[in-house]
């Protein structure tokens, strides 16, 4: 989508205009302060306008990017799903062949062990199971999993930083924490 040429050069305009004035102003009175407040309210209702400009560009864009999410998210879930049960029915396979291949190595190994076999026809042999175990492929992933969070040292701990604020705004005396008040210039 396109931006107006015209809405354009009038929004960058209203800002130009807005930079010009405040590069001339100085404050060393009161009444040069009053003008000051004045081009704040003047700059705090131009970016009410750039803003409301914006929106006219930006809210069919959200809601067409809505509607497509909303579209692909059920397709999406579906595939995640039946990715999910096939990977499943894989990782069922893929233990029932790792349990017969440990079967068929401890009978290799028991046959050496009554002499039935020699050590080159029992490697041979295991090589042979050990293709057929491959016809799968699959990756070992490590999953930490936090059996104790107690336990964690302090530099693995995250403060909660909104819980923190709400808490100590409200007045609960918190170690290592404290309320400032800071003065912020607001436009009236």
């Amino acid at each position: 989508m396109e931006i107006d040429k015209k809405i354009a050069e009038e929004t960058k305009s209203l800002v130009a205009e807005t930079e010009n004035s405040i590069n001339l102003i100085k404050i060393t009175n009161a009444e040069e302060l009053d003008t000051a407040k004045a081009i704040l309210l003047d700059i705090t209702s131009k970016k009410k306008k750039v803003v409301e400009t914006e929106r006219l560009f930006l809210d069919p864009l959200n809601e067409s990017r809505k509607n497509i999410i909303e579209f692909f998210k059920p397709l999406k879930g579906k595939l995640d799903e039946c990715e999910l049960k096939i990977k499943r029915v894989m990782s069922a396979y893929i233990e029932l062949i790792e349990k017969k291949v440990e079967k068929k190595k401890e009978n290799v190994e028991k046959k050496i062990a009554e002499g039935k076999i020699g050590i080159d026809e029992a490697h041979s042999e295991i090589l042979k199971i050990d293709i057929k175990k491959e016809s799968v492929n699959y990756r070992i992933n490590k999953k930490v999993v936090i059996e104790d969070a107690s336990q964690l040292p302090r530099k693995y701990l995250i403060p909660n930083e909104v819980l923190i604020r709400k808490d100590a705004l409200s007045g609960v005396k918190i170690l290592g924490v404290k309320v400032v008040e800071v003065k912020t210039i607001i436009a009236k």
